[in-house]
């Protein structure tokens, strides 16, 4: 016979372990004598319950303990008490609400410069939203145009109507015969930003749209506000003597030599203010009417500081909405 010295329960010999708690049974000869269990004629096992007076009556009501045989099928009672696994669960969890709560106050708590990183919902709730596309632009559709080689334009305008830079947009159009769409199409101006208060014409080239009764640009026309600082979207060079002059040269059409005008504006460009600067730079035509007929940029790289450069755009008055007669430049920076 082998007994649990932990809860005196006995068991036959080929028990290892006690049902109850798990504890590693011993020999019943090498058990205490004074914890000894003693067996009377009656088949029934009665235990040393603390206090008791009356063997039988534990006898009768059953709650002596009674060894109980193993059967071929039942497992072998695990060696780690349930108490125990109660415990490191109890453990794990303490572990994970104080690693939460210490979490929480770490990133809630502001660190030496004095920002909040991670503010609670509430206070981020009542921060200002970030900046992101909104309505600060006019597009207008204005007439159609056609050249001297007999190719159709729809003139737009797009003009920044708000107090900051924004990004060119591109304005989706739709043209229709009737009810019917006909053709799909975009206008966009290659200079990449606008200036509060700037317009730029666009010419939307009309192949595909023959006999169109009606176009609609998509509304609202929705521009994105620059991320950059006004400063670092257009730099501070100095431009010396430039002009626009008009020169004749050879257009080659369709196979057919023409002679046509040539208008260059050029000059000196000087970077005075930064390290090293490679500008894009934006020549818009005027006509007598200060009305845009066309646009050209160039590219000035790699200009250091105290550096001069020659710059010049040409434009073939055949890519041109009329006849230039005034410029202005604009200067945008890639930094």
């Amino acid at each position: 016979m082998k007994v649990c010295q932990q809860c005196q329960a006995v068991f036959p010999d080929d028990m290892n372990y006690c049902l109850d708690d798990g504890l590693t049974l011993v020999k019943f000869e090498n058990h205490d004598p004074e914890q000894t269990l003693s067996f009377a004629h009656d088949p029934t096992l009665n235990l040393p319950y603390p206090n008791q007076t009356d063997p039988g009556e534990y006898a009768a009501t059953g709650k002596q303990r009674l060894a109980r045989p193993t059967s071929a099928y039942a497992p072998e009672p695990s060696s780690f008490p349930l108490t125990r696994f109660l415990g490191v669960l109890m453990g794990l969890f303490l572990l994970t609400v104080s690693g939460s709560v210490a979490g929480y106050f770490y990133w809630r708590s502001p660190p030496p410069g004095g920002k909040i990183l991670n503010p609670p919902p509430e206070e981020r709730r009542t921060s200002p939203p970030p900046k992101n596309n909104e309505e600060k632009v006019k597009f207008e559709i204005l007439e159609p145009t056609t050249d001297e080689f007999g190719f159709k334009y729809l003139k737009c305008r797009i003009t920044n109507t708000s107090e900051e830079v924004v990004e060119m947009p591109y304005v989706d159009l739709t043209f229709y015969k009737g009810d019917v769409k006909i053709k799909n199409t975009s206008a966009h101006s290659d200079l990449d930003y606008l200036k509060p208060g700037q317009s730029v014409a666009v010419w939307v080239n009309l192949w595909g749209t023959d006999n169109y009764t009606s176009v609609k640009a998509e509304e609202p026309v929705m521009a994105k506000v620059a991320k950059k600082k006004i400063e670092e979207i257009y730099p501070t060079l100095s431009f010396n003597e430039t002009g626009m002059r008009g020169e004749m040269g050879n257009l080659i059409f369709n196979g057919t030599r023409l002679r046509k005008t040539f208008y260059k504006v050029g000059g000196i460009v000087e970077n005075n203010d930064y390290d090293k600067i490679d500008p894009e730079i934006f020549v818009i035509f005027y006509d007598e009417n200060s009305e845009m007929v066309g646009m050209e940029s160039t590219r000035v790289s790699n200009l250091k500081r105290g550096e001069k450069a020659k710059f010049e755009v040409s434009e073939v008055e055949t890519d041109l909405h009329g006849k230039p007669e005034r410029f202005e430049i604009i200067a945008i920076s890639d930094r």
